[in-house]
This record gives structure tokens, sequence and C-alpha cells, in this order.
């Protein structure tokens, strides 16, 4: 597994029964508890047929918003990462921690204050298999949204191994950064906005990205883009859920 590999993501709120209801419904998710041995026990998993999606789990008595969490392979260690990250801007906000029979972690704030999990896997293919065509209801995508793209880009090349990004380098019609090892494409960094606090947000793949726009706002989320056509890619819309957490659905081509 090559450093900045996305091994796994979860959605945290003080709250997650609000959210799962949400991406329950609008997804069509099948949530069940899990014991993972950690003192928010259960953890909520989503799995399609049997293989492990993402979960939801607590903030654990913290005050930071309902947000997406991706666990970012490290290039070396977790203690390395976490200190490259604070030398570079970046914020720790939970130190080193196991993770049972899987490995260890931190939680960290990039500098525009977008969290993110460093990852060390207890054995290199700790990660999940990928479903290829997407599966609905799985993920396919992911991306960081920024006040400053370059220096996003930079940040996370730096501390997680990424290459360093290219003044030119951009990922179909969006003109934004890839974060990249060689050829591999592990997540696009995007522009923040009013509608759009810097965070990580994935993708989720479902089979009718128009009939989700309306939808989504009768469960309580907020669009935050229109349907968007992207070539070679499928159609693509921007929601905020009911709890203030963005995400985008993803039609493939």
């Amino acid at each position: 597994m090559s450093a900045g590999t996305i091994a796994w993501r979860e959605y945290i709120a003080a709250d997650r029964d609000i959210a799962m209801a949400f991406y329950r419904d609008l997804i069509g998710w099948d949530i069940a508890p899990v014991t993972m041995g950690t003192p928010n026990d259960p953890y909520q998993m989503v799995s399609i047929n049997d293989l492990p999606i993402t979960g939801f789990d607590t903030t654990d008595g913290s005050d930071d918003p309902p947000h997406w969490l991706p666990y970012l392979t490290v290039p070396d260690s977790v203690e390395a990462t976490v200190s490259r990250a604070a030398d570079l801007g970046g914020e720790i906000v939970r130190g080193q921690q196991d993770l049972h029979g899987i490995g260890r972690y931190a939680v960290l704030r990039d500098p525009d204050r977008a969290l993110v999990a460093a990852f060390q896997p207890l054995e290199p293919s700790t990660t999940l298999p990928a479903t290829s065509p997407p599966l609905p209801g799985s993920i396919s995508w992911y991306a960081v949204s920024s006040h400053d793209l370059g220096r996003t880009a930079s940040f996370y090349a730096a501390v997680f191994g990424y290459d360093p990004p290219a003044a030119e380098e951009v990922f179909s019609a969006t003109n934004t950064p890839v974060l990249t090892t060689g050829q591999h494409l592990h997540a696009g960094v995007l522009p923040a906005g009013p509608d759009l606090a810097p965070q990580w947000l994935v993708y989720i793949v479902v089979p009718d990205a128009d009939a989700l726009l309306q939808h989504s706002i009768d469960l309580g989320g907020h669009p935050i883009t229109p349907v968007m056509s992207i070539p070679k890619v499928g159609k693509i819309l921007g929601i905020r859920d009911p709890l203030g957490a963005a995400f985008f659905v993803h039609q493939p081509e």
C-alpha cells in the first residue's frame, strides 16, 4: 500500500443517529452495530455485500463539527507524520492511539483546519478492497476543500508523501490539484466557499444523482452545487447534510 492511500473513512458527530438516519434514507445504506473494543462501542458499520464501506462514530466529547474523517496511510510512522504536520502549520487534535489489531493513528488539522487521520497499519495490506465497477453506496473518490489550493496540496505532499504538486496539475474538468503517488490518484483539492468550509469530503456512488437532489432536500439536506456532468467521470452533486457535513454523490458515467 503506497503512502497516502486512504485506508478507511468514517463519519463523526456528537449525535450520529441523526446522520445515520439521513444517509440510510438517502443512500440506502445498511448500518449495523459492531464491537471494536473502543470506548465508543458499538461502532456503527456500513457494509455492502458483506464488504465494509464506512462507519459512524461519536465525537468523544470534542467540540469539532460533524465531519467525514479519512485515514491516510503514513509514509513512515504516525509519530514522524505528526511532527511534520506540526512543523508545517498543522495542529494535533488527538495524539497517537492504537486501533486494536489494526494499527495506530492520530487526528490532525491541516493549515485550513480540515480534520484528517494519520494511519499506520499493522499489516501493509490493511486497506479497503476496491469494487469495479463501483457498487451503489460505495465510495468512489475523495477531496479536501481549502481556501488555498496550492498550500493545501503542498502540505499533504510534505506530510503524507504525495508527489510534489505540479504547477498546472489538474483532474478532469475541475481545474484543481490532485494528491498522487506515481500513477495512483488519491484525492482532489477543491476550493472552499460560503457553502463549503474546509473539510474532507467523500463521493458516494448512486444510480441517479438527479433523483437525489430533491430527496436530499426532503430529508433536511442542503444542495451546495447543482447536478454537474463531468466528462469521463459522470454526474456529481454536492450536499450538506442536516448536521452540516458536506459530501458528494457520484453517478458514474
